[in-house]
């Protein structure tokens, strides 16, 4: 199959780079992909060491197994596929399916050939040095039985000493096998003996020696008509081609020319005449090249015996004849003089000259000695030095210096000199550098004598340290020191920048700091956002303002301790605040009177009194008269509210509210009302007393009124009336009822964290389900991980650990780890208590022991651990039951198992095919039933922000804070410091958020801070406690006219009224109920129960997963389930160098590294190999750019029912899927392909969409698997209790024969029995519904064993069939066919033997 995973190998792409021991594990294997070479670590005896895999210098490649590999020998008839078809036996051996393979077979490694298929009758195999036969090999050779018999074979062991090439041949007849070699550098078998020309040419250094110190040798040719021939110490050459012998010797560079050396034509020879070298070192000339002239005087001689020239050169006289005098010259015994009339055209040389001298006009001096004065009127070129004792003037347009150095000992350079003192003539003076920026621009220092400056063509550059000053001390100076960049003023006055506008910003100015304008707006920015700006009437600030010091805000100061209780902050309106008590000030209601109960009296000045409706009461409200009407709509009489200067009734189904300014608010059964305060009580009075119209009177009149809250709200409970129909009694399954204890009682259904409450008003019925949740648990109720390093030989590890924790953990709920390799329980240690791990073997010193105990996840049992050692079985015995195959991981040899390969019934895992002997089979049950449910505290708000103050803060000078500031803590306390004093603002405990919007300006003086009930405060009058506002849910609000205003709340029919001052409460009671009940069952977010008639019966049904308790004392039914958030992955590939490549930023922050779990290329990384500081994990060491870096969060728990595993089959064509449900987020995914983990790089998820992607389409018959962990899930149901009735529509369901449906997929199991060679049928399915089927087969025969994988798929009349993944035990058991056969797609199988034989089937179907 297609594999879309690349599996990468720890790597390096630098030329020459060799993994070291300690970056490698044993087993791990690292590729240099620049050079092309594999490298592995070995350990021979106690040393560890790194070899390159399959190099030439290590013995036999260093690749040893140690395992047996058996083939299975047949004898068939050769085809020309056959290595020696045409030659011998017309028969061959096949092996393995392949016709006479050419073997690589790896020394340390066993290889028994099975000869006991019959057809090996008479054909014994056997290993031969040579294709032909000639010679037996027999070392580590052994043979079993007689082929063509059970249990017959040939065996063969190679190790180092085994010949590099061996052949595998019948020993009865020729040419039956081929070749096997074997990775060594044993070259027996090879005999040089036959080292002739054109054959093996393998010489050993011995005998070329030999060979060129035999006596006659001839190199090319055959010796005696051509051919180069060494003959005791001669050298022969001789051509045999008609043309004369030559040596070639050839020049130095790149052989480009060439002296040769050769014979004389045949014709030139009157013997064998010889040449004698001279014995000392020189140059061999050509004759030609010499020449003697006989006209001179002297000779040559040449000495043919000893091949010498001797020359005689001439005689002094003679060469004085040689020479004539001039004029002013003379020649005397070899001496010439010289005149001082001379006249020659060749070179003459003069001593030292007393007087002048003058020559005509001459071309070159070549040395002057020491003149008194030179007068040159035409060029002169000195050759060396000139000394000038006086001064040079030089007269002339043009000077011109060629000298590489100028040296001027003067220190001052004087140019316009002589012009006259005029500054005019100055202009331009200066330094010119020809072709200084390229070869037609110069750079310049030039005068301007307009401006009185010098004018620089270019810009200047000083190096660090350099200093350019600036006035007449130097007081302003201009620097970069190497780190930082300096402006330094010494002098007095001021550094002026003048500038319309001043920028400073970053070096490209693409992100701006301050931006300071004329006459303008002056701009700070953070980050290139602006967050304060002045204006004509001060600063606008974007963000927070954090102060330190005197405390003034917006041009306010306010006072720096707390004042008494009920004082207000008042302002002199000078911007001074303070605390006072404040007089009376606007209108309101002060105080509440109801009629025969006491006053509720207002607490503050912004205190507010609520009336809420109760169970089927209506309250209206009409501010323009006054007045509040309280009706029973359940049944009773309305209430009339009626405001101040109306006829108040006393009726029972009227509420008089008497005063100005009430008003109502709120819907449904729930009415505020909100009044006013005032200077004057307010009385209240109820039904049956003397209602009283005046301004302080409220009056409530009706029963079964109840009034809740303290402080600034009252809420008022107003029941219905009449016989409305009502639930006396709340029923819950498995509980104790509850009854309803008064009229006024109420039920309150707390749903517990995760939970959506529903209601069906028809049935009278409330369901709690899970809606899922993001509790969290910390890591060491779920793991814990203890690491000790040893000191010492020890074999008990028990107490405190490297991290001083003492190790304590559950039996069976623990991982142990030596030195990062997984130990087996039992094998590699035991569970000796909860305590103590104690190893089989001691552990050496300076070894590490990683012991991961893992706890309860919040709301269920432990994961339960099985581990097995096959015995040849393929059931297990799981100690928990399950409950479904999902609910279980396993491994074998710790390699994932597909969901395929097993199936589970109960506590029994039955594998498909049984696991090999002696294979450590390890199951994990994941699945655990709800048993207790910890209380989950969370101090504080969860909240990542940039700023992170663990505990207490200290901040020394400002704090800019761009958003909002956020304070978390036991006193949520804002203090501003003066010195060790403070003045602060503390929280209250809060069920909501709430925001106070500031005025931009100061008050008037006496004026208090107001709100105006949506977050906004603003200055205002204050007054005495009283409720100015009555507030009416669902109604318009009544507010106080004045401050003699009075609210009247008047009982309606079946109404009664009660009041209770010391809490501020008004009672609403409903007189007219026959019983105590609750009318109405609200649920936030659902539609209200109600009671259908007085005996109606309310009953709470648990869903699935859903604990109920009920309170009878306190009226109160708590719902509670199972929370928290999922398993959390993050994936990197690893890039840069340094620490850039050690260093990974998490998406969460883990409480410890303990809660990690990393694996870099798929390797488990120890704990001591990292480090975690909030959310960066650093590595130690031993990443390599490009390698993949997975990082497991399990902090947090995955809790609930098991995950889910999704299937689907690829066609070749697709590359999308629909998966079940929407994941969180691809992270949370496991995508395999036939078992291979894939990349989260290879797809991406959308909703409920899985794409590959178009170039990534998962090839036809790919098993594709996606496991999706269920988030929050809550509660386990009973065994059995689950049917596809209580499925969601779509969601998998079963048939009448335990087969699965999963939305187009259809999977089930079948068994046959066969015993017959016919073809016979093992599954079934309706090709008019099926389009596809991938099949998973599996065949016992006794005991040989055979698995295959099909896929097949059909147009109705034509069926294609594609058959992969064989493995048999011995040989294939079966062949396999499909065809459609009356409307039926089938899958037959044609046993080869008629011995009874076992066939299942498991088959997923995708419909048509």
């Amino acid at each position: 199959m297609a594999r879309q995973t690349n599996i990468k190998l720890r790597r390096s792409a630098t030329a020459g780079a060799i993994p070291t021991t300690s970056n490698l594990d044993l087993g791990e294997l690292a590729l240099n992909t620049n050079d092309g070479k594999l490298y592995m670590k070995t350990t021979e005896g106690s040393l560890d060491s790194v070899i390159q895999v399959g190099s030439a210098t290590d013995s036999y490649f260093k690749i040893r197994k140690s395992v047996t590999q058996t083939l299975t020998v047949k004898v068939v008839t050769k085809t020309t596929d056959h290595a020696y078809y045409g030659s011998g036996s017309s028969l061959g051996y096949n092996i393995n399916g392949i016709e006479s393979p050419h073997f690589n077979l790896v020394p340390g490694n066993t290889y028994r050939f099975d000869q006991s298929d019959s057809s090996n009758s008479g054909h014994p195999l056997r290993f031969y040095y040579e294709a032909d036969k000639t010679t037996a090999y027999t070392t580590g050779v052994t043979t079993n039985g007689t082929p063509g018999s059970s249990g017959a074979y040939t065996q063969i062991v190679p190790t180092g000493d085994t010949p590099m090439c061996l052949y595998y041949q019948c020993s009865a007849h020729g040419y039956m096998g081929n070749k096997a070699s074997f990775n060594t550098r044993n070259f027996t078998g090879f005999d040089t003996g036959d080292l002739t020309e054109g054959t093996n040419l393998y010489y050993t250094d011995a005998r070329v020696d030999a060979r060129l110190a035999a006596t006659d040798h001839t190199i090319d040719g055959n010796g005696s008509t051509g051919g180069v021939t060494i003959s005791d110490g001669n050298v022969q050459i001789k051509t045999g081609t008609g043309s004369v012998a030559a040596v070639d010797f050839y020049c130095e560079s790149n052989n480009a020319h060439r002296v040769r050396l050769k014979a004389p034509a045949h014709s030139a020879f009157s013997g064998n005449p010889d040449v004698v070298l001279p014995n000392s070192s020189g140059t061999l000339a050509l004759m030609s090249d010499l020449s003697v002239s006989s006209s001179g005087s002297g000779s040559l001689a040449y000495n043919n015996s000893t091949g010498v020239f001797t020359y005689t050169g001439p005689t002094n006289a003679q060469v004085q004849s040689a020479f004539s005098a001039g004029t002013g010259v003379t020649i005397s015994s070899g001496t010439i003089a010289i005149g001082q009339a001379v006249g020659t055209s060749d070179n003459v040389t003069f001593g030292n000259i007393a007087g002048t001298l003058t020559t005509a006009s001459q071309t070159n001096i070549t040395a002057v000695g020491t003149l008194g004065s030179l007068a040159v009127t035409n060029n002169a070129t000195i050759g060396g030095n000139l000394t000038l004792t006086g001064n040079l003037t030089v007269n002339g347009t043009t000077t011109t210096l060629n000298t590489a150095t100028l040296d001027v000992e003067d220190k001052n350079i004087t140019l316009n000199f002589g012009s006259g003192d005029t500054s005019s003539t100055a202009d331009g003076a200066g330094i010119t550098i020809q072709d200084a920026v390229n070869s037609s621009t110069d750079a310049t220092i030039l005068w301007d004598q307009s401006d009185e400056e010098f004018d620089f063509s270019h810009g200047v550059s000083f190096p660090d340290n350099k200093i350019a000053r600036f006035g007449t001390g130097g007081d302003l100076k201009i620097y970069h020191n190497g780190n930082n960049s300096l402006i330094q003023d010494s002098g007095t006055g001021h550094i002026q920048i003048r500038s319309g506008t001043f920028t400073i910003g970053n070096s490209g100015l693409t992100k701006t700091s301050a931006v300071f304008n004329s006459g303008g707006a002056q701009e700070f920015n953070h980050n290139n956002t602006k967050k304060l700006e002045t204006t004509a009437n001060g600063i606008t600030v974007s963000g927070g303002v954090t102060a330190t010091g005197t405390n003034v805000l917006s041009g306010l100061t306010y006072p720096t301790s707390d004042g008494s209780n009920g004082q207000a902050l008042v302002t002199d309106g000078s911007g001074n605040l303070s605390f006072s008590s404040i007089s009376a000030g606007g209108n309101a209601f002060g105080t509440i009177a109801v009629s025969g109960q006491s006053n509720v009296a207002a607490d503050s000045n912004s205190d507010t009194l609520t009336l809420v409706a109760g169970s089927n009461i209506t309250i209206t409200t009409t501010p323009g008269t006054d007045t509040v009407t309280i009706a029973a709509s359940g049944g009773g009489s309305s209430i009339t509210v009626q405001d101040e200067g109306s006829a108040l009734s006393t009726a029972l189904g009227t509420l008089n509210f008497v005063g100005a300014g009430v008003t109502a608010t709120g819907t449904g059964a729930t009415k505020t009302i909100t009044i006013p305060g005032g200077s004057n009580g307010v009385t209240v009075q109820e039904e049956g007393s003397s209602l009283s119209t005046a301004g302080t009177t409220l009056n409530f009149v009706g029963s079964g009124v109840t009034a809740t809250g303290t402080g600034a709200t009252k809420t008022i409970t107003i029941p219905g009336g009449g016989s409305s129909n009502v639930f006396s009694t709340i029923a819950v399954s498995g509980q104790s009822s509850v009854v309803a204890d008064s009229t006024a009682d109420t039920l309150t259904l707390a749903a517990g964290s995760g939970m959506t409450i529903t209601t069906n008003a028809t049935s009278d019925t409330i369901t709690f389900a899970s809606s899922g949740g993001s509790g969290s648990a910390a890591a060491a109720d779920i793991k814990k991980t203890f690491v000790y390093t040893t000191s010492s030989s020890t074999t008990a590890f028990t107490g405190a650990d490297d991290n001083s924790q003492t190790l304590s953990y559950v039996v069976g709920a623990v991982d142990v780890f030596l030195n990062g390799v997984k130990q087996q329980l039992t094998t590699d240690y035991a569970e000796t208590n909860s305590s103590t791990i104690t190893f089989v073997n001691a552990v050496a010193s300076g070894n590490v022991v990683e012991i991961i105990a893992y706890y309860t996840s919040i709301g269920t049992n432990n994961s339960v651990v099985d581990q097995f050692t096959a015995s040849g079985s393929a059931a297990f015995t799981l100690s928990s039951n399950p409950g479904n195959e999902n609910n279980v991981l396993v491994y074998i040899d710790g390699v994932y198992q597909q969901k395929t390969d097993y199936s589970v019934s109960g506590t029994t895992l039955t594998m498909d095919t049984a696991p090999a002997s002696g294979a450590i089979v390890e199951c994990v049950t994941m699945r655990g039933v709800i048993t207790d449910q910890q209380d989950l505290t969370l101090t504080g708000e969860l909240d990542v922000v940039t700023l992170d103050v663990s505990g207490n803060g200290d901040i020394d000078g400002n704090l800019l804070v761009g958003g909002n500031l956020h304070l978390d803590g036991n006193n949520q306390e804002l203090r501003f410091y003066e010195g060790s004093n403070f003045v602060g603002f503390e929280a209250p405990a809060l069920s909501g958020d709430q925001i106070w919007v500031l005025p931009d300006s100061d008050g008037t003086a006496g004026f208090a801070l107001k709100t105006d009930g949506s977050g906004n405060l603003s200055w205002g009058l204050a007054g005495d406690n009283a409720f100015k506002t009555i507030a009416v849910s669902g109604q318009s609000d009544v507010v106080a006219d004045s401050t003699a205003d009075t609210l009247t709340l008047a009982a309606g029919t079946g109404i009664a009224i009660t009041t209770n001052a010391s809490s501020d409460t008004i009672t609403i009671t409903n007189n007219q109920l026959g019983a105590n009940a609750f009318g109405n069952i609200a649920v936030s977010g659902q539609t209200t129960v109600a009671a259908d008639s007085t005996n109606d019966t309310l009953t709470l049904e648990a869903g699935a997963g859903i604990v109920l308790t009920n309170d009878a004392t306190n009226d109160k039914i708590t719902i509670a389930g199972g929370s928290g958030s999922v398993f959390t992955t993050d994936f990197f590939t690893a890039s840069g160098s340094g620490s850039a490549l050690l260093t990974y930023t998490l998406t969460e922050t883990p409480s410890s590294e303990n809660e990690l779990i990393c694996f870099i290329e798929g390797v488990y990384q120890n704990k001591n190999s990292y480090t975690l500081t909030g959310n960066s994990l650093v590595f130690d060491s031993g990443i390599v750019a490009g390698q993949e870096v997975v990082v497991h969060h399990i902090g947090a728990g995955v809790v609930g029912t098991s995950p889910t595993i999704h299937t689907e089959t690829g066609n070749g064509n697709d590359y999308s899927y629909t998966l079940p449900f929407t994941p969180p987020n691809e992270n949370y995914l496991q995508v395999f392909w036939d078992g291979v983990y894939q990349n989260h790089d290879q797809y991406t998820v959308s909703g409920t969409t899985l794409d590959f992607g178009s170039s990534n389409v998962p090839p036809s018959g790919t098993a594709i698997e996606v496991v999706i962990p269920t988030v929050n899930g809550i509660g386990t149901p009973s065994d059995g209790t689950v049917t596809p009735a209580k499925l969601s529509t779509g969601g998998p369901s079963w048939d009448g024969n335990s087969n699965f449906i999963i939305g187009s997929h259809y999977q089930r199991s079948d068994s046959t029995s066969v015993s017959s060679t016919s073809a016979t049928t093992i599954a079934t399915h309706a090709a008019a519904t099926y389009r596809s089927v991938k099949y998973n087969v599996q065949i016992t025969q006794g005991s040989s064993y055979h698995s295959t994988e099909i896929n097949v798929i059909h147009d109705g009349t034509n069926v294609a069939m594609g058959e992969y993944g064989t493995i048999f035990t011995g040989s294939s058991l079966a062949t396999f066919d499909a065809t459609i056969s009356s409307g039926n797609l089938l899958l037959q199988v044609t046993m080869g033997s008629a011995s009874s034989a076992t066939i299942k089937v498991m088959s997923t179907a995708v419909t048509v």
